[in-house]
């Protein structure tokens, strides 16, 4: 396939995180690989996990959920979540866990 001529449009169903954080750098990859092709990105809402078996988006991107024997998943990359507090908050006076920092 050339992607240089490639002519056609692809729907990516992906949440505002994604978007947010990958959106223009792939619509930039796009352009340069694929000049000819248009990306759509819809919301991703809670109620509209049968969009990628309807036909409706070309790609689902989320969050791991079962999609069913029919739709092939794969995992993009994986999230580490860090937490900051102020200078001399009490949370450094011990060990933080998890317990703890829910109680905060």
């Amino acid at each position: 396939m050339d992607l240089a001529t490639l002519k056609r449009g692809f729907s990516l169903h992906a949440n505002d995180v994604f978007v947010s954080a990958f959106g223009q750098v792939l619509l930039e990859h796009v352009r340069a690989e694929a000049p000819h092709v248009l990306l759509r990105f819809s919301p991703e809402r809670s109620t509209e996990d049968s969009v990628l078996q309807e036909g409706a988006v070309d790609l689902y991107i989320s969050a791991m959920r079962p999609m069913g024997e029919d739709v092939h998943v794969q995992s993009l990359f994986t999230t580490k979540f860090v937490g900051l507090a102020r200078e001399h908050h009490p949370i450094f006076q011990q060990e933080t866990t998890p317990e703890q920092f829910r109680e905060l």
